[in-house]
């Protein structure tokens, strides 16, 4: 039975400085104490750790897939045994631009769901403040998967605990 349920969502940027990866591993540690969900999407970085501590802890996790072969799929996992729940999104919509997009939005909606029956329910939002806030013309925009997922979780009532790498800065 879940009481209490926790959404991660992270900048993968976070994976390539050894430091922002150990602060955003204690961050997650942290926050999952207690947890008897995890709600995560399947990127690289935070979600990934998330669903390592999760699953070595024996509780239950609610992946979303938008890559391999359960794509579309939220997958459960109790150890290292895998078993789809239910399509999250129909297959048609795969090869949209807004696929990632429309993944947060299902997470949030589990989310807000589990509020609603009167779980106790947070998210976890990792951002990294080493994003510029500008991109300049010819440079790789980067995502933002993780304020995307933060406000729409915001506008669901849900309570959100965004933290940023470094301590201080701005995104």
């Amino acid at each position: 039975m879940v009481t209490r349920a926790l959404l991660v969502t992270g900048a993968r940027s976070l994976a390539d400085d050894p430091a922002a990866e150990a602060w955003a591993r204690g961050k997650i540690a942290a926050a999952l104490v207690g947890v008897d969900l995890l709600i995560v999407g399947d990127a690289p970085g935070p979600d990934a750790w998330a669903c390592r501590i999760q699953r070595d802890a024996l509780r239950r996790v609610e992946c979303y897939r938008t890559h391999g072969l359960n794509i579309g799929w939220v997958d459960t996992a109790h150890c290292e045994e895998w078993d789809r729940v239910r399509r999250w999104s129909p297959p048609r919509a795969i090869h949209s631009t807004r696929y990632p997009l429309d993944r947060n939005a299902a997470m949030v909606a589990t989310a807000r769901a589990n509020m609603l029956r009167g779980h106790t329910v947070s998210v976890l939002a990792l951002l990294d403040g080493r994003k510029p806030a500008v991109v300049q013309p010819g440079e790789k925009r980067p995502t933002r998967g993780t304020e995307h997922t933060a406000r729409l979780a915001r506008d669901a009532g849900l309570t959100v605990d965004a933290q940023t790498w470094p301590k201080g800065a701005t995104t």
